[in-house]
């Protein structure tokens, strides 16, 4: 049996997304939005806890994954001018970023 700790799942996803958002935001030379970027990080730390449990495991494929950062990046960067850009610089940071 697998113990998940939704507390510490959730606050670890959420600063790294948070943090990868602000990144994203960086380079791309967009100011920082902090509340829009908090909630696309709270979003992404949501999205953690419930793809870990049995019954969200449909969140943890391939289409959920993206649904949930084109979502994210969308709130936090806007969907303006350059949005694929902003969002394959953000895949990119993130896996980067993941080691």
């Amino acid at each position: 049996m697998t113990v998940v700790y939704a507390d510490l799942t959730f606050l670890l996803n959420a600063v790294l997304n948070y943090l990868v958002l602000c990144c994203t935001a960086g380079l791309t030379g967009l100011p920082v939005r902090r509340l829009r970027t908090l909630a696309a990080a709270s979003l992404g730390g949501l999205y953690a806890v419930l793809a870990a449990v049995p019954a969200g495991a449909f969140l943890a494929a391939l289409p959920g994954k993206c649904a949930v950062s084109l979502l994210m990046v969308s709130i936090a960067l806007g969907r303006e001018r350059y949005f694929l850009r902003r969002y394959l610089l953000f895949l990119a940071a993130s896996c980067t970023l993941s080691g």
